[in-house]
């Protein structure tokens, strides 16, 4: 009967841990799922897509990952465009990890419920791993650390396995996908030091001599030596690669060229990632975001972790409930400490070795470049660690507060990242169909300067890749160009000149002779098209974008265009024909010196009751009243216009040494008289 219990006690349990695990994920990656777009490099692939055809994508990562390639091709012809099924798809993989985590760990440690259960929730939350909202592009590392993870899973079954045909289609089967996660990433080799270590620890307990079980370890790991192997082969051999971190043979020259420093900072780089990843990795992604956070996003996230904490809470009562009522163990059972132990190496050994190729490869973990994605596939290491250690040497009180505080602050983290990015997505797809209303078409070569108010831009592809398709959806040299505003920006644009761009299969011009910059100062705010000859430059207009703005050229808008271009259904729906729809209209009329069609805009916006959060956006309804000679209605805008003096000082510098294209003598000093001179 006792048994029976047992058994029923174990399946709830099983379901109780997958539920808190599932729960989990939801917290922390799933409110904001639906608001997240597409982000850096998954701009290759979408235009590789949109433009040559789904069938180029593999092609993009031929000379990199080729048979990532593949799988990705696969998973967008699945996807597609949609950014909804990418997040959604991603966090699949991302759960589906900490379930298979969550079996891996009980095959090798099975009494130790808690302790599994929360090696698996920290695994799913280390918060120093932050591009799951770049789903698209990280689907690919998500991937081959799941298939990773299943073979180690599968290796671990198959020690455990009592029958022969379980055992060898659990090794056949582990075999296979060792063979699949070492050809799609390279770097994630080291993980085959975790299926020795789980070889070492299920291997014959009763073997007294250690090199014989060094040895039963070792014959049991040959078949997967002879993946790795053929790996090597197949990378110093036939495999060329035009990327410095995949090309093994011009890494090894490297070493062997001097071995000595190679050596020295493969064992320094080491040692900092270790560090990064099992301290900062856990408070510098908290201080960051929370540090400036405001109470109206804080509050928010911070009631999502309080619902985690009393999720697992309640996951530990009951466990321990049960725990209390059920048999003690067997005498010949493994002691918790003895476990615990194992864990705390097996940790050590497999973080070590699985951020090794990482540095090797000459790279390592850094959160402000994107590189946090190395901290990916050491996630199990480090959840085994941390936890392990803190079992071993924290009180029980003490250790219940800290893993729940590392799970609430982690479920914070996730879910501030989580609003960054949905603002940044709001804000590109702002930008984007706004450029199409106002610009139906750009001239050839025009270089395109983005500002936007939330921060995100990784790489001018970001920039170039929607315009491209938005503007110029064709293979081959674009004519349309983009770079990010940097800090040497300026200077390129003194000395003039032009480059092109060539990276995997992309090319497009930066010519600095025809910039055009483009600015959404603050969220709320429209998109303005920047003329360096007139500027009117929108209020909090970045202090970088402010020194670019008199080379910029309204004349790269080609006007001639008859309409509006499409837009790519990735961007979402078209946003409502509010203000700055009217907006962009007036101001395209106007730069055709369209004055009538102002005017009509200015009435239909007042009709509306439509009103800007950046009062410059009113300077072109103004001017379109005053063509019209409509005096108490351009009275009535520059009023709006007068509230804020620092917009109006500026326009009316502009305004008074350079009247509006179209404007008479007459009509130009009326503006002036209108606005500046009341």
């Amino acid at each position: 009967m006792r048994s029976h219990l047992a058994g029923r006690d174990g399946r709830h349990e099983w379901l109780l841990a997958v539920g808190l695990l599932v729960a989990l994920a939801l917290l922390a990656y799933g409110p904001w799922l639906t608001k997240l777009g597409f982000y850096r490099d998954d701009w290759y692939v979408l235009w590789a897509g949109r433009v040559l055809g789904p069938g180029s994508i593999s092609s993009v990562f031929i000379s990199e990952r080729p048979y990532m390639g593949v799988v990705y091709q696969l998973a967008y012809a699945a996807l597609g465009e949609h950014a909804l099924a990418w997040h959604v798809y991603s966090l699949l993989l991302r759960t589906g990890g900490a379930l298979v985590s969550l079996l891996l760990l009980r095959t090798v440690w099975p009494r130790r419920q808690l302790v599994t259960v929360a090696v698996a929730a920290l695994f799913l939350l280390y918060p120093g791993f932050l591009q799951q909202t770049n789903a698209m592009t990280k689907s690919n590392q998500l991937t081959t650390y799941l298939i990773a993870l299943v073979s180690l899973s599968l290796t671990a079954l198959a020690m455990k396995a009592k029958r022969p045909p379980y055992r060898y289609m659990a090794s056949l089967l582990a075999l296979l996908t060792a063979l699949v996660y070492q050809f799609l990433y390279e770097y994630m080799i080291g993980l085959e030091a975790g299926r020795i270590v789980i070889l070492w620890i299920l291997s014959d307990q009763g073997a007294a001599l250690w090199r014989l079980r060094v040895r039963h370890t070792l014959v049991r790991w040959a078949p997967y030596a002879l993946v790795v192997l053929i790996n090597f082969v197949w990378r110093l051999g036939s495999f060329e690669s035009t990327r410095a971190a995949t090309d093994l043979p011009e890494l090894l020259s490297t070493y062997l060229s001097n071995p000595l420093i190679g050596g020295t900072r493969l064992a320094v780089e080491l040692a900092k990632d270790l560090i990064e990843l099992t301290v900062i990795g856990w408070a510098h992604p908290y201080y960051e975001f929370t540090s400036d956070a405001s109470l109206r996003n804080l509050l928010p996230a911070v009631g999502l972790a309080a619902i985690a904490i009393a999720l697992c809470v309640g996951y530990g009562i009951w466990v321990r409930r049960r725990k209390a009522a059920s048999s003690p163990p067997s005498p010949d059972s493994p002691s918790e400490e003895g476990d615990l132990r194992q864990m705390a190496w097996s940790g050590a050994v497999l973080l070590a070795f699985a951020q090794l190729p990482v540095i090797f490869a000459l790279r390592d973990v850094r959160w402000e470049v994107g590189f946090d994605r190395y901290a990916l596939h050491a996630t199990l290491s480090l959840a085994l660690l941390t936890v392990s250690i803190l079992w071993l040497g924290v009180s029980p009180r003490m250790r219940r507060f800290i893993l729940l505080g590392l799970i609430g602050s982690a479920i914070i983290v996730h879910n501030l990242n989580g609003l960054h990015w949905a603002k940044f997505w709001e804000a590109q797809r702002q930008l984007w169909w706004q450029l199409a209303w106002r610009a139906p078409q750009l001239k050839t070569d025009t270089t395109l300067f983005a500002d936007i108010p939330v921060e995100g831009f990784y790489d001018e592809i970001d920039v170039w890749a929607p315009a491209s398709m938005i503007y110029d959806p064709q293979p081959g040299l674009s004519h349309v160009g983009a770079e990010l505003i940097r800090e040497d920006t300026v200077q390129r644009l003194q000395f003039g000149g032009g480059e092109i761009r060539y990276k995997r299969m992309f090319r497009f011009p930066k010519d600095f002779d025809k910039p055009l910059v483009l600015s959404i100062p603050k969220e709320g705010a429209c998109l303005h098209v920047i003329d360096g000859q007139r500027p009117e430059l929108p209020a909090g207009i970045d202090a970088r974008t402010r020194i670019l703005v008199p080379y910029s050229r309204i004349d790269l808008v080609d006007v001639a265009a008859a309409s509006s271009p499409a837009v790519p259904r990735l961007f979402g729906e078209e946003p409502s024909h509010g203000w700055c729809y009217l907006y962009q209209k007036a101001s395209l009329a106007r730069q055709r010196q369209d004055w009538v069609e102002v005017a009509r805009l200015s009435d239909l916006a007042r009709a509306q009751g439509l009103e800007p959060s950046d009062r410059s956006e009113w300077l072109p309804f103004l001017e379109g009243f005053v063509f019209a000679g409509r005096g108490d209605d351009a009275a009535n805008i520059a009023k709006e216009i007068r509230a804020d003096e620092n917009v109006r000082h500026q326009i009316c510098d502009a305004i008074r040494n350079s009247p509006p294209d179209g404007f008479d003598a007459n009509q130009h000093q009326a503006l002036v008289d209108t606005l500046c001179e009341f």
